[in-house]
C-alpha cells in the first residue's frame, strides 16, 4: 500500500461534540461510509481518498468523493499517489477490506502494518 498511498494520520482534534453543520465527519465505524454525523468545521481532508478504521471497525475502508473531517486517532486517510476516481476508489477499498480477517481489537492495523501490506491487484506485467 505504500507504493499507492500516502498514508496520513489526521491532525483534527475529537470533533464528536462540534456543533451540527455541512461538513461529514468520519470516524471510525463500519457503517454508513464511516459518517458519524455532519458538524460546522471546515473539511481537512481532500476529496478522492480513502479512509481506513486502525481502531474500533479495524479495517473498514471507504472511498470519499467529498471534502471532509476525519476522527483523530481511529482513522487513516489514504492519499493515493495516481489519479483516483470513484470506480478505482471503491475497488482498491474492496481489496484492502479483504485484508481485515487479519487485524482486531487487539491487532490494530497500525502505520507499519498498513505501510507492509501488499494489495493483490490484477496486473498483467510489473
Amino acid at each position: 500500500m505504500n507504493n499507492l498511498f500516502d498514508i496520513i494520520a489526521s491532525k483534527d482534534e475529537n470533533l464528536v461534540d462540534a456543533e451540527v453543520g455541512s461538513t461529514p465527519y468520519i470516524s471510525s465505524s463500519e457503517v454508513n461510509n464511516g459518517l458519524h454525523s455532519f458538524i460546522d468545521v471546515e473539511p481537512s481532508q481532500t476529496k478522492d481518498t480513502l479512509t481506513l478504521a486502525r481502531i474500533g471497525s479495524v479495517g473498514a475502508t471507504f472511498y470519499h468523493g467529498y471534502e471532509y473531517a476525519v476522527s483523530s486517532d481511529n482513522v487513516r486517510v489514504l492519499k493515493p499517489k495516481f489519479t483516483l476516481n470513484k470506480f478505482i476508489g471503491i475497488f482498491l477499498a474492496t481489496l484492502i477490506e479483504k485484508e481485515r480477517y487479519r487485524y482486531a481489537y487487539g491487532r490494530t492495523f497500525s502505520m507499519t502494518r498498513m505501510k507492509q501490506t501488499k494489495l493483490k491487484l490484477p496486473v498483467t506485467s510489473t
